[in-house]
């Protein structure tokens, strides 16, 4: 929560250590309380969250924090006293097409033109782009993503980013579930998007280029993404966090939630005061965007 921690500073207060539940580094929803489907299900949800409470007091946390549960993950954690805030992320849905055309087919006149002519701009370059996954990419080709992942966040943010060499390379183990979209130019490879699939999602992760290319990143991490659901029928694409620019591209506002509880009653009911206010602006937010999708009204 922004500010938190500076404002337990400047009430004397230690913010960290602070308990985590979250899947490090990755802003995807899914089950956070890995709980079997049986008749013991509740009960042993509420062990679990009655665990996660006592470990805070026993490490002396400030309080814990679930990140990114689903809907469903969040209804125990709320009845348990934790706080809900709501954020909105834009994912892609995939409701049957047969091919991109068959997609663009859905939008305006306008926004239609616009997506074709962004993706003509790849031809125009004279680059190429590959689709590799499963045995398909090498050490080689991770290697090669490292590098232009730390080519992009040198530019952005004046350091390397967080991930080593070795963590991209070690996803050569998990090769089924990888799936990579590499451009190149005169031969070379210049920019790529790591992705990650399950049976009914892919995750767009990570993007990197060694040059200056109008519109690849938007070919690399959305339209390419869009093409691998509609050929594997994959029902969502969620391309992470943040982008307004994506509705314009067929990418819907979708609530994404996360879990407080904070030791200090003070604190924790001063978030919960505010989180009351951000609600609704939250609300508004959702709504405005489905205000701003590209689809032609039926």
């Amino acid at each position: 929560m922004t500010g938190l921690g500076r404002s337990y500073e400047d009430a004397d207060l230690d913010y960290y250590p602070k308990l985590v539940c979250a899947i490090p580094f990755t802003p995807a929803t899914g089950p956070r309380l890995l709980v079997r489907d049986t008749d013991h299900f509740e009960a042993a949800t509420d062990y679990l969250i009655g665990g996660l409470q006592s470990l805070a007091a026993q490490l002396d946390c400030s309080g814990a924090h679930v990140l990114f549960p689903d809907k469903t993950g969040m209804r125990p954690l709320t009845k348990h006293g934790f706080l809900e805030r709501r954020a909105v992320q834009f994912h892609w849905f995939n409701r049957g097409y047969a091919s991109f055309d068959d997609f663009l087919a859905t939008l305006t006149a306008r926004k239609r033109k616009t997506l074709r002519k962004e993706r003509a701009c790849i031809e125009q370059q004279s680059l190429q782009v590959e689709v590799l996954e499963g045995e398909m990419v090498t050490s080689e080709h991770l290697a090669l993503m490292y590098k232009f992942y730390q080519r992009t966040y040198l530019k952005r943010s004046g350091h390397t980013g967080y991930l080593n060499r070795d963590f991209f390379l070690s996803l050569a183990e998990q090769n089924t579930q990888l799936v990579l979209i590499l451009a190149k130019d005169a031969g070379q490879y210049v920019a790529g998007s790591l992705y990650f699939r399950s049976k009914e999602i892919l995750f767009g992760r990570f993007w990197g280029c060694l040059g200056e290319y109008e519109k690849l990143h938007f070919e690399l991490c959305y339209y390419q993404g869009i093409e691998y659901c509609i050929h594997h029928q994959i029902a969502k694409f969620d391309a992470g966090a943040q982008g307004e620019h994506k509705l314009l591209r067929g990418f819907e506002p979708v609530f994404t939630y996360s879990a407080h509880l904070l030791r200090h009653q003070g604190f924790h009911q001063a978030i919960a005061d505010y989180l009351l206010r951000e609600h609704s602006l939250i609300e508004q937010y959702h709504a405005d965007a489905l205000n701003h999708l590209p689809f032609k009204q039926i």
